[in-house]
């Protein structure tokens, strides 16, 4: 697991007829400038997206424009330059963000511990397209970011967050089941709301030495296996109440596993009563010195 990696990698397949970046703001005083980045897309069905943010804000979310890629970046051009590009590729379109953080830290001008509100601008701001299907691969580092995949059609999606504050909303059932969604919290605070909306069929959550608050709740759910890791970092998890849920977890004198809602027998956690109409979530944890909390809501 990385849990400082600051050059990440955005691929997401809007097929752009036109692509355009202009640079329209300028603020002398902070030494800062802002560009806006515009890709359409046409026939494209498909966008591989990965993104890579090594500090500052950034916010993901669904776009107006039902086959357009809309996004802008604030940025100090002394320091360093994101690079944004698209491209097609066996049908596919792949657009590609770096905020090249590795030239951040390596300049001279940059202090270590200066907010990244002040001196050193660095905000994303990235508009996704609806109407296709996406599969996002996003790293983040330190700093504080928003990702809201309501509306956004998600084949899949891998989160990794360092050393930042990472909120993630999902407020509508995803029209398709996602294959899988992998989240991998490092050093900093995750939260996760109604993530049960993505409609996931596999979940990997690790989370190292920071904290997780991830809600797996949502409509029109599917059958889930849920894969946990915590190894000094703590877990509080919520579960549908809607769903036959079965939960095995390893753990030792060192860590904490508190569960509630459900009945202990033959060693494991499970739901009072099952119910065929319901979705089966099956929970396999595995806690180091760390702590886990499950609740079970509607």
């Amino acid at each position: 697991m990385t849990f400082l990696k600051f050059s990440f990698l955005i691929l997401l397949p809007l097929i752009g007829l036109s692509a355009q970046s202009e640079e329209s703001e300028k603020n002398t005083d902070s030494e800062s400038i802002r560009d806006f980045y515009h890709y359409r897309i046409s026939d494209v069905s498909v966008v591989d997206t990965y993104v890579s943010f090594g500090l500052g804000e950034m916010t993901i979310a669904a776009n107006s424009h039902s086959k357009r890629f809309d996004g802008s970046m604030e940025y100090s051009p002394k320091i360093n330059k994101p690079e944004i590009t698209y491209e097609e590729q066996s049908g596919k379109g792949i657009l590609n963000i770096n905020q090249n953080s590795e030239k951040i830290f390596k300049n001279k001008e940059y202090q270590f511990g200066k907010p990244w509100k002040h001196n050193i601008p660095n905000r994303g701001e990235f508009y996704l397209p609806p109407d296709v299907d996406l599969n996002p691969e996003i790293e983040f580092g330190l700093g504080e970011a928003t990702l809201d995949f309501s509306g956004l059609t998600i084949n899949s999606l891998k989160i990794e967050c360092g050393l930042g504050e990472m909120e993630i909303s999902v407020d509508h059932a995803n029209s398709k089941a996602a294959e899988y969604l992998q989240i991998d919290a490092g050093l900093g605070a995750f939260v996760g709301n109604n993530l049960g909306n993505l409609r996931a069929k596999s979940v990997s959550i690790d989370v190292g030495l920071g904290e997780a608050d991830i809600d797996m709740r949502g409509q029109d759910l599917v059958d889930t296996e849920i894969d946990i890791s915590v190894g000094l970092g703590s877990l509080e998890l919520t579960l549908p109440e809607k769903a036959n849920i079965r939960i095995d977890a390893d753990h030792n004198f060192l860590s904490s596993v508190e569960v509630y809602g459900l009945i202990r027998k033959n060693g494991r956690w499970q739901s009072h009563g099952w119910n065929k109409a319901y979705p089966t979530i099956t929970v396999e944890a595995e806690i180091g010195i760390g702590a886990i909390e499950i609740r079970i809501r509607d």
